[in-house]
């Protein structure tokens, strides 16, 4: 991935808080007041801390993915970010052992899935995608025909895709504990 593309697509740490100063910005000019350079810079600050602090794992995610390989799952991770910071966060995980195959991209196309799969040597039909975002993980796994489950949590509106579950193939669950009801 290049740094332009990382850029371009929001994906850059400095991406998130440069966009909070411009909606404060564009707040302010809405409501005809000045921008206060203390709020501006506590707000930049605290913005930056998105991708400064340690990468906590969700909850049940160790559990689940020492289960799984217990059983034989080949896993791998695929997700989409700014590759450096990426990286911090799968290390700081503490959960990178856990995988076969990471593999870091732009965005997440049905070619990216088949690509992880074919390094995995597990076919589009027996693969289960797990992800939280419906635009980022649950449609390019169905156009890879690969059965995904959506873990139904807080992601930015964006990644919801503006609606809910797309349909009947995708498994909901509420959180990782559920998985391994539906991997088995």
């Amino acid at each position: 991935m290049d740094v332009d593309n990382v850029e371009r697509l929001g994906l850059a740490p400095t991406r998130f808080p440069t966009s909070c100063i411009e909606a404060y910005l564009a707040l302010c000019a809405k409501a005809s007041r000045g921008v206060d350079p203390f709020v501006k810079a506590a707000l930049l600050g605290t913005a930056g801390t998105v991708f400064s602090q340690p990468a906590q794992p969700v909850p049940f995610a160790r559990e689940a993915l020492t289960l799984l390989r217990s059983r034989g799952y080949r896993l791998a991770l695929l997700t989409k970010g700014d590759p450096a910071l990426q990286r911090r966060r799968i290390d700081q995980s503490g959960l990178a052992s856990l995988f076969d195959v990471i593999q870091i991209v732009d965005q997440k196309t049905p070619e990216s899935i088949i690509a992880v799969l074919e390094k995995l040597g597990v076919s589009a039909g027996s693969a289960l995608s797990v992800g939280n975002s419906l635009r980022s993980d649950v449609s390019p796994s169905l156009a890879a025909g690969v059965q995904p489950i959506w873990i139904d949590s807080h992601v930015w509106e964006y990644e919801r895709n503006g609606q809910g579950v797309p349909d009947e193939r995708v498994i909901v669950i509420e959180d990782l504990s559920r998985l391994l009801e539906v991997a088995s």
